[in-house]
């Protein structure tokens, strides 16, 4: 049996620049980090048989891979051309909350089979594979940032000018920095359900308008200044934030909506800095930045459902092997 384990992800700044047709015209450029919050895959080989066993929200069990359901499953196993083996998947999150768990899972899923065929993948090649599945074999219209961010771990800046050609800076985190992740930052869940694929592909559509790439623009603009907020200060980091969530929502009217805009507010009101809606809009987690005494009431509260967070420093990696 092996044993795959791929961290979540939050995106700080520049959200939207890693899409096409914005990345390969102007450049995109995101700060993120990873976060101990991780999806899990496992695999061993089924006794006495040559079926594709797959356990997720359903249970799979077919003879050739091109049966397989789940689109993700389907195109990885089929390119291996692996049989006789059983996979198993498991999140601490659940999947649409923005953490960017759907490339998490693809970059686990290669990771896994890569390690299956005995072989030893740099977190460059899951990156790049990853991304290969997701849009060019599946045709998905969403952009690249989440599967960097998923292969390598830790936090970084990338750069995008194209799918294929990505710039990888790591940030060796001061503690100062650490402290803020760990003692200033809250993620509160705004509930709901949302296709990001259908999020995206609505935005991209307007990616052309000279309002929209001024806002893109601006957004990528925050990424430098975000990085020195963090090393900076809290607050600065909240007010930085706020300005880069203000730009997004003018990219479309489907990123934000009254509850979202309603509870963003009442924690504005409740002493937080400032924050942004992770992911593609919709619903999913709000990541709010405050000091550290409102960040702790706001936890013990029972009015909202919220996970504080810590930095994963390691990828995806394989955490058992027998």
């Amino acid at each position: 049996m092996i044993i795959v384990r791929t961290p979540l992800r939050v995106s700080l700044f520049g959200g939207g620049t890693d899409i096409d047709p914005y990345m390969t015209k102007f450049g995109g450029k995101v700060l993120s980090f990873s976060i101990n919050k991780y999806i899990y895959l496992s695999i061993h080989p089924l006794v006495e048989s040559q079926d594709v066993m797959l356990k997720y929200s359903i249970n799979e069990r077919v003879s050739k891979p091109k049966q397989i359901q789940h689109k993700v499953f389907r195109v990885v196993l089929e390119e291996y051309d692996l049989k006789g083996i059983d996979i198993a998947i498991s999140s601490d999150i659940a999947a649409g909350t923005g953490l960017g768990s759907s490339s998490a899972f693809t970059v686990g899923l290669i990771h896994l089979v890569e390690e299956y065929l005995g072989k030893k993948p740099s977190k460059r090649y899951l990156a790049n594979k990853a991304c290969a599945v997701e849009l060019d074999m599946l045709k998905e219209p969403i952009g690249i940032q989440d599967q960097f961010a998923a292969a390598f771990g830790g936090i970084n800046i990338f750069e995008f000018n194209s799918q294929y050609d990505v710039a990888v800076q790591p940030i060796y985190p001061e503690e100062q920095m650490l402290k803020i992740l760990s003692s200033n930052m809250l993620l509160v869940r705004v509930k709901g359900e949302r296709s990001a694929s259908a999020l995206l592909l609505k935005q991209r559509s307007t990616m052309h308008q000279e309002e929209v790439i001024e806002n893109l623009n601006s957004i990528k603009d925050l990424v430098d200044y975000g990085i020195e907020a963090w090393k900076t200060s809290a607050k600065e980091l909240g007010k930085l934030l706020d300005k880069g969530w203000n730009s997004k929502k003018k990219l479309s009217s489907s990123i934000s909506n009254k509850e979202i805009d309603l509870i963003y507010q009442k924690l504005i009101g409740a002493g937080f800095y400032g924050g942004k809606l992770l992911g593609a809009g919709g619903n999913g987690y709000l990541l709010m930045v405050g000091g550290e005494a409102v960040v702790a009431k706001t936890h013990l509260s029972k009015e909202y459902l919220t996970l504080t967070l810590n930095l994963d420093t390691n990828g995806s990696h394989v955490i058992y092997t027998s």
